[in-house]
């Protein structure tokens, strides 16, 4: 009888050990996600939609994201004419006194802007973001000044910026979902200087410096942004990744590793294409019906609806008395797919939607981009207020993304 349960125990101790080290990795990775520091949020960049969030609107330390604002606002003034490539701004000693990390300026030294930009982003140097904010606004307590005032601009509603670095300062303070919006903006709105961001390295007298951001070497598709670091914030990061067309925007707060946050990014981007990707690709409910006509040699086709013996229930309170203006000249984007059909399917699941299709058309708009064909699906006919109304029953009924387009 001993030697079986001997025998037993010695079966049962592998499972036991196991299932112990299974657990200590699931704590350690819930100690990681879930601390008082941790925040994050995965965006698509061309739509706004949230794909993913945890305690998106929880302030947090930027730390070194702060140096995303710098740079937004240095390439602001390099896209107006203020400042060149080649412009030298000088160093005080105020920005020498800078404690790490440090490109090593000596006082009254001279830095080109290039070389600033390049420093911000893969050094992340303080006394560079120093420098940059004294050269370009007097002061750097104007130069945080003009940032959160850019920030408010932007959208960033609940970010304050005290200095232009992100060293510790209490009252300095972002949200995940801000830093999304300024990491899908500095994209968008500055595409000639972006592409420092996907810089490796660089040399500055003598010295070589490597890119703190890992995803670049890590994580396909990713070509951006920046890492930060402050004992208050734990591990930050912001990037930006784009795969067959879908560029995502992720952020990161609170890692208690520079190597566990960027794992916890790839699984969130994993994630958020997926998402992307079932969106793009579920089948429709077979009682949905569209009837499209065929129009030879045009890529761009508006297509009238046809409603004859399709019975579609109201969902979510979409009123139809609100859709009787004379106004319809307003449409909503449900997205561009890289397949025509998928474009279509779309458009079908939105007019599933809508109580009234009178004067309601479709539009699948071919877009070319790369030497590859993008399908932009559009549904058109309605007054402001009632576009409006239509996008936010779609964003939250669906997977689908949905903007409100102008006349």
């Amino acid at each position: 009888m001993y030697r079986k349960n001997r025998k037993f125990i010695y079966i049962l101790l592998p499972l036991i050990v196991f299932c112990v080290l299974l657990l200590s990795v699931s704590l350690s990775h819930a100690r990681n996600v879930y601390s008082n520091k941790y925040a994050s949020i995965i965006i698509e960049q061309s739509t706004g939609k949230i794909i993913y969030s945890r305690g998106a609107s929880l302030a947090r330390y930027p730390a070194s994201l702060t140096k995303i604002m710098t740079l937004y606002l240095l390439f602001e003034d390099l896209k107006k004419g203020k400042v060149k490539l080649s412009t030298k701004l000088k160093v005080s000693a105020r920005a020498v006194r800078q404690p790490p990390s440090r490109l090593g300026l000596g006082v009254g030294e001279r830095i080109t802007v290039k070389n600033a930009i390049l420093a911000l982003v893969i050094k992340s140097a303080n006394d560079v973001a120093v420098t940059v904010a004294e050269n370009l606004s007097g002061s750097e307590r104007n130069f945080a000044r003009r940032m959160t005032a850019t920030a408010i601009k932007l959208g960033m509603k609940k970010t304050v910026f005290k200095n232009a670095s992100g060293l510790p300062n209490y009252a300095q303070r972002t949200t995940a979902y801000d830093m999304a919006i300024l990491g899908s903006r500095i994209y968008k709105d500055f595409p000639n200087y972006y592409h420092y961001f996907s810089k490796n390295s660089f040399r500055y007298r003598g010295s070589g410096y490597s890119n703190h951001n890992k995803l670049l070497q890590g994580y396909k598709g990713t070509d951006g942004i920046k890492t930060g670091y402050i004992r208050a914030s734990g591990f930050n990061l912001v990037a930006s990744v784009k795969r067959d067309g879908t560029r995502l925007i992720g952020v990161v707060f609170g890692g208690v590793s520079g190597s566990r946050r960027d794992l916890h990014m790839h699984y969130l981007l994993n994630k958020g294409f997926r998402v992307v990707e079932h969106m793009a690709t579920r089948p429709l409910d077979k009682t949905q019906t569209i009837t499209y006509a065929k129009l030879n040699n045009i890529k761009s086709q508006k297509i009238k609806y046809d409603v004859a013996n399709n019975n579609i229930k109201l969902k979510n309170n979409i009123e139809q008395g609100s859709q009787m203006s004379t106004n319809k000249i307003w449409a909503i984007q449900v997205g561009a797919y890289r397949n025509k059909n998928v474009s279509k399917n779309a458009t079908k699941e939105v007019l599933s939607l809508l109580p009234d299709k009178n004067d309601i058309t479709v539009e699948i708009l071919e877009i070319q981009r790369n030497k590859k064909s993008l399908f932009r699906a559009r549904v058109e006919g309605f007054d402001k207020k009632y576009a409006h109304k239509v996008c936010s029953v779609v964003q939250t009924e669906t997977n689908i993304p949905c903007i409100v387009v102008k006349p």
